[in-house]
């Protein structure tokens, strides 16, 4: 499945969907960041029917976690007034 994220985080983030998923579904999400791509493995959380699910980061490899963290030290600096 193909969604949008939002509220990503290191240690997970929130997709944006009209299917949602039941907590405690496991999952393994690719993240397309500018060229690269970061792999984790991760459960389902919360859900909100026909808006979306919370999920938590179960495994991630550390040099995914460093881009991760890169990407969003990126997203706050150009978002910071």
């Amino acid at each position: 499945m193909r969604t949008a994220t939002d509220e990503v985080s290191l240690c997970g983030c929130y997709i944006e969907t009209m299917f949602t998923m039941e907590p405690r579904t496991k999952l393994t999400l690719v993240f397309s960041l500018a060229e690269q791509t970061i792999q984790a493995q991760a459960v389902v959380v919360t859900r909100y029917p026909q808006v979306g699910n919370g999920i938590d980061f179960v495994v991630i490899s550390p040099e995914d976690r460093l881009k991760m963290a890169r990407h969003i030290a990126t997203l706050l600096a150009e978002n910071s007034p």
